[in-house]
């Protein structure tokens, strides 16, 4: 393939080639545009804006028709075409004006298509408080299932139907999704799951994706995707395994971030009382959405991306150990130099206690090695109280104290 030293947001769009690879990433185009960024740096920031563009008006071509996607861009590329030899000034006035119409049409065919802007209501379904120590599953009809084991496996076959196991323990049953032709509207009745701290559970999904919940955590999610796109809600923290799917990215959706992929392996977390909310990708690649900061973050492998709520400071860490950060849904924790006081949070939610480090100046302790969940929590104190000077009291109410030596 020819390679322009000229490429402008303009070409891209108007590259027919380019246009196949975002509907169609695969083969030697798939090779050659992912590697376009990286070997022309000078020009990946135009790059990555028109794929973006391209990517968002055929996300929707579930909602918006083959035929009716390609009219927008065709006569996009048309408009640009015919003010492409005007001044600087006037040509990018008009891909102001293109990038708006895109979204603008898009938009407008969309909602005649569907009223809703976004494919659920996930505030409405967030509960306040769970106000439970079991695992505890809410299905669109509004029953409910609760398990009292630690660790509870839910699994969904194509058709949407669950089957519920829960470790150590031989009670298994079955649950009817909602019925088939209410899979095909834009907005599919919504399951809920909410894992209090002390507990886990992991989910295979209707599409073969799944998803290690830590504790304290929630999830919302349908029985079955639909047609209208592969959505999830995510409160708390999750390891993530994504089937791909070429023409159905996969978007979970957090308070303040959103994560765009298509087939990889990345963990968030995200818990509601945390000063960060922070992804760190395994494998593949993803797209952070930031939408209160209007920033698209892609990340590589080995990379963690950290959004400081309160500023608004978007960090990304360039290479990282996974392990530390997944380890945990494996049973154990790895920890390079963390700090006393992070991790005492973490081990707080696994063992559900409330901690309590009465010293200020804990953060200027920190600890590496490996942790042993599995262990009882006796155990794991006893193993940190050999690394670092700290003395520790159980009081009632599941409450620990820990003193700094």
């Amino acid at each position: 393939m020819k390679r322009d030293k000229n490429k402008t947001i303009y070409e891209f769009l108007e590259n027919e080639s380019f246009v196949r690879w975002i509907k169609n990433p695969a083969g030697e185009s798939d090779e050659f545009w992912k590697n376009y960024g990286k070997n022309n740096p000078d020009k990946r920031g135009r790059l990555v804006i028109a794929e973006h563009l391209l990517r968002s008006l055929f996300s929707y071509n579930k909602r918006l028709s083959d035929g009716e996607a390609e009219e927008i861009w065709h006569k996009i590329r048309k408009s640009n075409k015919k003010y492409g030899r005007r001044r600087i000034l006037i040509r990018c006035f008009y891909a102001a004006a293109s990038i708006v119409l895109i979204f603008a049409a898009g938009w407008w065919l969309l909602m005649e298509k569907s009223p809703h802007e976004n494919l659920y209501d996930y505030v409405s379904l967030v509960p306040v408080d769970p106000g439970t120590k079991q695992v505890t599953l809410i299905l669109a009809d509004k029953s409910e299932l609760a398990f009292d084991e630690k660790e509870t496996t839910l699994t969904y076959d194509d058709k949407g139907n669950l089957n519920v196991d829960m470790i150590g323990s031989e009670k298994k049953m079955i649950v009817q999704s909602q019925p088939e032709n209410e899979i095909q509207e834009a907005v599919v009745p919504m399951n809920r799951i909410i894992v209090p701290y002390g507990r886990r559970a992991s989910i295979t999904l209707s599409d073969k994706s799944r998803i290690w919940l830590n504790s304290g955590s929630m999830a919302i999610y349908p029985a079955r995707f639909s047609a209208a796109g592969r959505e999830i809600f995510l409160q708390g923290e999750a390891f993530i395994e994504v089937s791909h799917m070429v023409n159905q990215p996969f978007v979970v959706k957090t308070h303040h971030m959103e994560i765009v992929v298509r087939g990889t392996s990345f963990n968030v977390t995200a818990y509601p009382d945390d000063p960060d909310i922070s992804v760190v990708l395994a494998e593949g690649s993803i797209y952070a959405r930031l939408p209160e900061t209007r920033k698209d973050v892609e990340l590589e492998p080995n990379q963690m991306l950290t959004y400081k709520v309160k500023s608004g400071q978007v960090v990304v860490d360039r290479e990282v150990n996974v392990l530390e950060f997944t380890s945990w849904k494996e049973g154990w924790l790895l920890c390079m130099k963390e700090e006393l006081p992070s991790l005492f949070t973490r081990l707080a939610r696994y063992y559900n206690l409330d901690i309590i480090i009465n010293r200020t100046d804990a953060g200027l302790h920190s600890i590496s090695g490996k942790l042993d969940l599995k262990d009882d929590f006796n155990e794991v104190l006893h193993v940190i109280s050999k690394t670092l000077p700290i003395e520790y009291q159980f009081l009632e109410d599941n409450k620990l104290v820990v003193s700094i030596k």
